[in-house]
């Protein structure tokens, strides 16, 4: 009977440890590629993805000095398709006005300013 629950907790502690691999392993910080305004208060910000990735904002603080901006993607089915990233917008509500502040990403890059959407302008 010992010998049986030696077995199954080692079967838990493998699932455990399989299970953080596929969650937290293959979750990555994005950079930024750029962002707009769209309203004082409002931001878009532009990140390439994977052609299989659930992407998120993951912490967005805000000081007088920067806005600073964390995104992260976690790419389910790694390996598959090309090399080629796909842009995706995300919507971003500040508490205060955005003004002179800059834009920054996790890693403290600054993050380029465009006034479309749809390419850099």
């Amino acid at each position: 009977m010992l010998n049986r629950w030696k077995w199954i907790a080692a079967a838990l502690v493998a699932a455990l440890v399989l299970a953080w691999w596929f969650l937290v392993a293959r979750n990555e910080v994005l950079p930024l590629e750029w962002y707009a305004k769209v309203t004082d208060q409002t931001l878009v910000v532009i990140a390439g993805e994977g052609h299989h990735a659930w992407t998120r904002v993951t912490g967005v603080t805000e000081t007088s000095s920067e806005v600073r901006i964390r995104v992260e993607s976690f790419e389910w089915l790694r390996g598959l398709g090309n090399a080629s990233a796909q842009l995706v917008a995300l919507t971003i509500h500040l508490e205060q006005p955005l003004g002179d502040r800059p834009v920054v990403d996790s890693q403290g890059d600054e993050v380029r300013r465009v006034r479309c959407l749809d390419a850099p302008c």
